[in-house]
């Protein structure tokens, strides 16, 4: 009876764990083609909280570096929020070589601006940053990761990952603070396929 027991008890965790699993919601961003699954636990905004958001981020960006950014040719596709803290966003922009200049230059430019935004804002936090590329949905994009340590009690981890796509700046941006929300972002940049 123990052999058969072990046996039923295996099963029931594994019952359980399959039933507790969290539910995703699907999602096309039809300007890039990027089909994703995001988890039911995250609020996708409307386009005013984006608008607000967006509004309010680009003030900080302008007061801290003392210098005015032009987005509006910058489209939100998505952002989705678990809470106040940990949230998921893909952007676009129209970005010519010919025009806009190095790619690559235009990326290490704005992972500079975001560190000095980060740094100026928050002096007392100690920040360390990871450049590296990651693969998403069969795409290789730039990865800027900031570990933000604040007053040793708060750890956030700010991703930026960019890719020239289809004659846009492709950015996908994402902040977590806890290692459950971490497993989140993970699993909905698995779920990116795009689709041409």
């Amino acid at each position: 009876m123990t052999r058969y027991a072990k046996i039923i008890v295996s099963s029931a965790v594994l019952i359980f764990s399959f039933s507790c699993s969290e539910k995703h919601v699907q999602y096309v961003l039809s300007d890039i083609a990027l089909r994703m699954e995001i988890p039911a636990s995250f609020k996708v905004l409307n386009a005013e909280q984006i608008n607000a958001l967006n509004k309010k981020g680009l003030k900080i960006v302008e007061d801290v570096n003392h210098m005015s950014v032009d987005t509006s040719q910058t489209k939100t596709l998505i952002t989705a929020r678990k809470n106040e803290s940990n949230y998921f966003s893909v952007a676009i922009t129209p970005y010519s070589v010919k025009t806009d200049g190095s790619y690559l230059e235009n990326v290490k430019q704005v992972n500079d601006l975001l560190y000095n935004t980060l740094h100026n804002k928050l002096p007392d936090a100690k920040i360390d940053t990871i450049k590296s590329k990651k693969l998403i949905g069969g795409y290789e994009f730039k990865e800027f990761h900031m570990i933000i340590s604040i007053k040793e009690k708060i750890t956030m981890h700010l991703f930026l990952l960019s890719k020239y796509y289809q004659g846009y700046d492709l950015g996908i941006s994402y902040v977590y603070m806890d290692g459950f929300t971490k497993k989140q972002m993970e699993t909905i940049l698995e779920s990116c396929k795009f689709t041409y």
